[in-house]
């Protein structure tokens, strides 16, 4: 026969099957079990009623479920039920102990297990047009390679072939940024960079390329894609010809006054004059220089002075032009011609009166004043100082210039007579002193007098000088 059991001897944490139309378990009673009741502890563990203290190892609970069920087992096998009865028994035992051990374990709480992160799909090859647009935009630069040298005229002078430095470094500025492109990550580039032929020196410059570029990539499938060559851009740089440009200066600037090839006066020329000069010569050379170019010059002179030597291809003026162009100098300097003329005849002019002549040559003069002691020298003195070398020459050069200015009285600067005098002191403070010429014998004089027309007249001229005796 089957029974159903009832709400209160069910476990919690178990789920029972419904039996409909089955009659309850027959209740036992401590009478009917007195012989193994009294020695036998039946405990029931559910997770809503248990206490800390019930809160023992695994262990412990496998064997207090481990006696329940025996007790159930000895309940059960008193009764005097069928083989069904025995059955249901033995099911609602084995229920027990599993709702026992998972109530048990659901009290250990379990670590997190981590989600893994699902693989991230492949990224697409690039596809070779792509790639082109990559290589001709974001693997583009305005950099350079090789450079032509031009005259004013834009001529080839020179060609410039680019150092292997500037080369592979050109190279590496392309290899740079693709770490900073994100859709060529996984793929290698490599950067060939061929010489060509470009323009020729003498002719005129294009700006022609002199190099040009290649792009291998190689893909992450291992495809290799490569670009057509790409020109690399050229620079070009003016250096002005100025000899060219400006091959000599035509114009004539300053004169100078010649007699029988010497130099006899150089007319002085005004700021004002040169000026005006130089900027004639910076406004032609603009007009035949590239625009842009700045054009510095300065005159230089005069080389000449009266007296000077007519030289030939000696000029007056030198001219200091200067050029500059995108940085690049040039400098050139020019000879500035000159006009020669004869000096302007003027009348004949006498010779000095004889009488001027003679009183400058004969003239008596007198310097300085002395003390004798016996026949010794002892004191000489000129307007209250003693008489030095100083005192001596500043005389001598007042009385040249005296001379000098006798002659040359009323006389144009073109017949200048030129006087030349000195003085000589023979005797000095201690030394002895002859009784004869004792007036004459300190100093002495020479006189030289050269004529406009170059003859010279020279002539020693005695110096008096007043002497007394101490008593």
């Amino acid at each position: 026969m089957a029974y159903k059991l009832a709400e209160e001897d069910k476990l919690c944490g178990v789920i029972y099957p419904t039996y409909e139309g089955f009659s309850p378990i027959p209740k036992a009673t401590c009478e009917m079990l007195e012989s193994k009741c009294d020695k036998t502890e039946i405990i029931v563990k559910c997770k809503d009623n248990q206490s800390e203290e019930d809160k023992k190892p695994e262990s412990q609970s496998g064997s207090a479920s481990a006696s329940a069920s025996e007790s159930t087992s000895v309940s059960e096998s008193t009764s005097e039920s069928n083989s069904t009865s025995e059955s249901t028994s033995e099911s609602q035992s084995s229920t027990s102990e599993s709702a026992s051990s998972s109530t048990e374990n659901s009290n250990t709480p379990e670590e997190p297990k981590p989600t893994p992160e699902p693989e991230p799909a492949p990224k697409p090859v690039l596809t070779n047009e792509e790639l082109d647009t990559i290589v001709s935009g974001k693997l583009s630069t305005n950099t350079t390679l090789g450079n032509y040298m031009v005259n004013q005229n834009n001529t080839i002078i020179l060609i410039g072939e680019a150092p292997f430095e500037d080369i592979e470094a050109y190279k590496k500025e392309i290899t740079d940024k693709v770490g900073d492109i994100p859709e060529l990550e996984g793929y290698t580039v490599e950067v060939v960079v061929n010489k060509i032929n470009g323009d020729n020196v003498g002719e005129k410059s294009t700006g022609a390329p002199l190099y040009t570029r290649v792009l291998k990539i190689t893909k992450p499938n291992g495809d290799v894609y490569q670009s057509d060559p790409m020109n690399i851009g050229t620079t070009t740089e003016t250096n002005i010809d100025l000899l060219e440009a400006l091959p000599r200066v035509e114009d004539k600037f300053s004169k100078i006054i010649t007699k029988d090839g010497q130099v006899v006066e150089v007319p002085e020329v005004s700021n004002e004059d040169k000026r005006t000069f130089e900027d004639k010569i910076i406004n032609d050379l603009k007009a035949k220089l590239p625009e842009g170019t700045t054009v510095e010059a300065v005159l230089e002179g005069p080389k000449y002075e009266k007296g000077s030597e007519v030289l030939s291809g000696k000029t007056n003026y030198v001219l200091n032009v200067r050029t500059t162009l995108n940085g690049v100098v040039s400098e050139q300097t020019y000879n500035v011609p000159h006009t020669e003329e004869a000096p302007q005849e003027e009348p004949a002019v006498p010779d000095a009166p004889e009488e001027v002549l003679n009183e400058v040559l004969n003239s008596k003069l007198i310097f300085g004043n002395g003390n004798m002691d016996g026949n010794v020298l002892t004191i000489l003195n000129f307007n209250g100082e003693t008489i030095t070398e100083s005192i001596i020459k500043q005389f001598a050069e007042e009385t040249r210039k005296y001379y000098e200015d006798k002659l040359n009285e009323g006389r144009p600067d073109s017949s200048k007579y030129k006087v030349e005098f000195t003085i000589t002191q023979r005797k000095h403070i201690g030394d002895s002193l002859s009784p004869i010429d004792l007036e004459t014998s300190i100093f002495t004089s020479h006189i030289k007098i050269t004529k406009p027309n170059g003859d010279v007249i020279e002539k020693d001229k005695p110096v008096s000088t007043f002497v007394i005796e101490t008593l």
